[in-house]
């Protein structure tokens, strides 16, 4: 497995290049939330949109991928990257696959680090998962049956 170290930036996203993977400590710093750099100033990464639902893969500003979790962004550093290009490409790819109604978010399966390591490294992990079976597993069910209960009570209002 390609190991990856994460260095601290603290730079506005023009010092990033295209393809990057960032990572940014997410709320109460269990975890990291992961994006690939696409264009000058656009991120794609699973985002949510509105309270209460699973994020979707979406291309935003750096603003919004930031501002969201947390200033500090670390760039994440893999011994054998693709090019970047190709990972811009790959972003791309997922994203208008997950328009399509493919690949929806699911945080042991396919969550933000899986998304940006398949896009940098041609491989779908989350060492995050990996390192914390337990907790996924665990917010996991809990969203799954906060959105079986939301569904449940908005086919009820109907």
């Amino acid at each position: 497995m390609d190991i990856a170290n994460a260095i601290f930036l603290g730079a506005p996203l023009k010092m990033f290049d295209l393809g990057d993977h960032l990572r940014v400590p997410a709320p109460l710093g269990v975890f990291y939330h992961h994006g690939i750099v696409v264009e000058n100033t656009d991120v794609i990464h699973f985002i949510k949109k509105q309270k209460g639902s699973l994020p979707i893969i979406d291309q935003t500003s750096w603003s919004v991928f930031s501002e969201r979790f947390s200033k500090k962004v670390f760039e994440v550093q893999h011994s054998r990257p693709l090019p970047p290009m190709q990972v811009v490409v790959r972003a791309k790819a997922l994203l208008k696959l997950h328009e399509a109604g493919m690949l929806p978010y699911k945080l042991s399966k396919f969550n933000c680090e899986h998304l940006a390591n398949w896009c940098k490294i041609g491989i779908s992990y989350s060492q995050q998962v990996e390192d914390n079976p337990e907790l996924a597993a665990t917010i996991e069910f809990v969203e799954e049956l906060y959105l079986d209960v939301k569904r449940d009570v908005f086919k009820k209002a109907m």
